[in-house]
């Protein structure tokens, strides 16, 4: 027996006594018959009182038991399709009932998109710079600041560098002094690396400034990131990444 609900949904009783107050069907495309996967079928006490809802298969096609025998609202949707609500569904005792709901496609207006784009260098991007960068800790010099700095090396570059002193020993070895985002001055070891290497400060000194891609500088114990930390104390940390 066919019952037509509306242009929209097709209603077949079928004599299966196996799924008692079950409700079957498929969820097709208007016009091409194409199965709706992963739309949202419910079963509605009234329009504003969803029971209880599932969500099609690859082929379109949902199943719902309903609390008790009687008639329901069925309302399908899908993202990009017209939603329907149709109904009164009848649901029984002894038989489940299968309906075909036809959803119209339509278009979706998406909210406005604004797309920033940012000059990233590769290298630094895979060395974990921009990453360090966004996390808010240390000073970040870039190539960039260097030209406009332009510095006659790169122990006139770390004189830039807030909270960090430089001091020019006798014995030539200058030592480093840090301070952190209080006042205290560190007096323990700054820990260097050039291009991930770890080297000695002075290390640092011979490379010319023309040749450095960017530099971090992280002053105190709080802002050292975990994986130049290590067991070894440190009172800060100097990165300096040169030019591929």
């Amino acid at each position: 027996m066919i019952r037509t609900l509306s242009t929209t949904a097709v209603l077949l009783a079928l004599a299966t006594p196996a799924a008692a107050q079950m409700l079957r069907g498929r969820l097709v495309e208007v016009g091409t018959g194409a199965p709706v996967a992963a739309g949202r079928v419910a079963l509605m006490q009234d329009p504003r009182t969803a029971l209880l809802w599932t969500v099609t298969d690859q082929q379109g096609r949902f199943e719902l038991r309903a609390p008790a025998a009687g008639e329901y609202l069925v309302y399908a949707a899908r993202v990009g399709f017209e939603a329907r609500l149709e109904g009164p569904v009848p649901v029984g005792l002894s038989e489940p009932t299968e309906v075909e709901f036809r959803l119209e496609r339509r278009s979706v207006a998406l909210d406005p998109v604004s797309v920033s784009a940012e000059r990233q260098n590769r290298p630094l991007a895979n060395r974990g710079f921009y990453e360090r960068q966004r996390a808010g800790f240390g000073h970040f010099i870039t190539a960039d600041e260097i030209e406009v700095r332009n510095p006659d090396n790169v122990r006139e570059l770390l004189r830039t560098v807030p909270g960090v002193s430089v001091d020019d020993g006798a014995s030539g070895d200058d030592r480093l002094r840090m301070r952190g985002r209080t006042s205290a001055t560190y007096a323990c070891p700054v820990k260097a690396y050039l291009d991930g290497i770890r080297v000695h400060v002075t290390a640092l000194y011979g490379v010319p400034p023309e040749h450095v891609e960017a530099m971090e500088v992280y002053r105190g114990p709080s802002e050292i990131p975990a994986q130049y930390a290590g067991a070894e104390a440190a009172c800060g940390v100097i990165l300096l990444w040169t030019k591929v």
